[in-house]
């Protein structure tokens, strides 16, 4: 319960920082937390079942607000940037990537374009 509680403070710091960063005000950001439920998922992937491409999962959106990931030294995951690049990020010790989900973009006016994950 504690990891799920600190993974919550830690999104919602982060969607946070970056809803000021569009010029969302106060009171519309507390409204949209406000309107959020909360999901904790983690998920393992083991080796690609599709070895001719080392794909795990096919492109996809999330539909989550944002998604934290963690790689554990694991490379592999790359986000789509919009036009038409797949860049890949990079797996650091200790820390997290932030991917910003189709609820995120659609209520960011389409100014986050990070929103497509693929890991290979």
């Amino acid at each position: 319960m504690s990891f799920a509680k600190n993974m919550m403070k830690l999104e919602e710091t982060v969607e946070t920082l970056v809803l000021e960063g569009l010029g969302a005000r106060e009171e519309s950001i507390g409204a949209h937390f406000g309107l959020l439920g909360h999901v904790i998922r983690l998920s393992h992937y083991g080796v690609p079942p599709d070895t001719e491409s080392s794909m795990s999962m096919p492109p996809h959106y999330d539909d989550s607000v944002v998604t934290a990931i963690v790689q554990h030294e694991v490379e592999g995951l790359e986000v789509h940037v919009g036009d038409g690049r797949w860049v890949a990020v990079p797996s650091e010790t200790g820390t997290f990537t932030f991917v910003a989900g189709e609820q995120f973009r659609v209520r960011s006016d389409p100014r986050l374009i990070l929103s497509c994950s693929r890991d290979c």
